[in-house]
């Protein structure tokens, strides 16, 4: 009886302290969450600020970054349209340059053109009038060789002197004929200097021609004397055709 009595009281005390246990729990639970040590919240808000510290940090590393990316960003546009801008002065004042060029060239074609058309104007006026004065030479030659053939002196030498003459002034008159086109030709030329250059070989070739031509009236003349000389005709004949000899000019 004995044993069942303590068992007994064994039981009825676990189930007084399950009954007890619940109203324990209940009673902490309602105390609220426990409240960890203050060395422990020091530590925490000591993270929670170099966190945050951090975190600044690279924000503003952030904006530092892209205060300095704007900024090259701007002194790059900035460059370029520097760049642009001068390329467009540089571009304005060769167009500038060009045109006074142009306009210097122009000047300077008009002058060169008045400058060359009077000179070669000149040069035609000299050779026409030489050519007319040798050939007057000539045609008197000419006649003197027959009246002298008719006293008897052989004037076979000078004749053939006096053909060529004849021939080299015949030569520079034609060339001289077609000078005033080439004058034209030159006028419209966009090269006056290259223009000038053939209209120098064409008066060169003239003038040559109208040397030649005198050349050879002096040796008609020359030929002549010679022949009279040896003829023994007479003073009066040798001192005309001399008088011819002085007459022959070159341009």
């Amino acid at each position: 009886m004995l044993v069942l009595a303590t068992s007994a009281f064994a039981q009825t005390e676990e189930a007084d302290s399950a009954e007890v246990s619940p109203t324990n729990t209940t009673a902490t639970q309602e105390r609220g969450p426990r409240i960890p040590p203050s060395s422990n919240i020091k530590s925490v808000d000591a993270r929670n600020e170099a966190t945050t510290a951090q975190e600044q940090n690279r924000i503003e590393r952030q904006t530092a970054m892209s205060e300095r990316a704007s900024t090259t960003e701007a002194r790059v546009a900035e460059r370029s349209q520097t760049k642009a801008e001068r390329s467009e002065t540089i571009k304005l004042k060769q167009e500038e340059m060009q045109a006074v060029s142009s306009e210097r060239k122009a000047t300077l074609h008009a002058t060169a053109q008045t400058r060359i058309i009077n000179l070669a104007a000149n040069l035609s006026n000299r050779m026409d009038a030489a050519v007319g004065r040798i050939q007057n030479v000539i045609d008197r030659l000419s006649s003197r060789i027959v009246k002298l053939n008719e006293l008897g002196v052989d004037t076979t030498t000078a004749s053939r002197s006096l053909d060529k003459a004849q021939q080299e002034i015949d030569n520079a008159r034609t060339i001289l004929s077609t000078i005033d086109t080439k004058v034209a030709e030159f006028i419209g030329s966009e090269d006056p200097r290259a223009s000038w250059k053939n209209l120098r070989t064409i008066y060169s070739e003239a003038r040559d021609a109208i040397k030649a031509s005198h050349e050879a009236l002096r040796a008609t003349v020359a030929s002549l004397k010679e022949a009279i000389r040896a003829a023994d005709i007479g003073r009066g004949v040798s001192g005309a055709v001399s008088n011819d000899d002085h007459s022959t000019t070159t341009p």
